[in-house]
């Protein structure tokens, strides 16, 4: 059974994309960054881009009963 993390933004409806999605104990959680609302968080500082896009996924891979123990890959813009 797969289940799916649609996308908070918008996009998932526009182009069926999911933010995680979890196929047995596996789950792949995709194209997260420092975002909010289209507007770009924390411009110049790497390390908080990165913790709020991390936090981001995790979020999401939790939504699916997973930890990061379970996170197959993870894309970060």
């Amino acid at each position: 059974m797969t289940e799916r993390v649609p996308d908070s933004g918008g996009f998932g409806e526009a182009a069926g994309y999911s933010r995680a999605v979890r196929q047995g104990d596996l789950v792949a959680v995709s194209a997260t960054a420092a975002l909010d609302g289209g507007v770009v968080l924390h411009p110049g500082d790497a390390y908080a881009q990165t913790k709020h896009a991390l936090v981001v996924a995790l979020a999401a891979a939790a939504e699916l009963g997973a930890g990061i123990d379970r996170v197959l890959r993870t894309r970060l813009l």
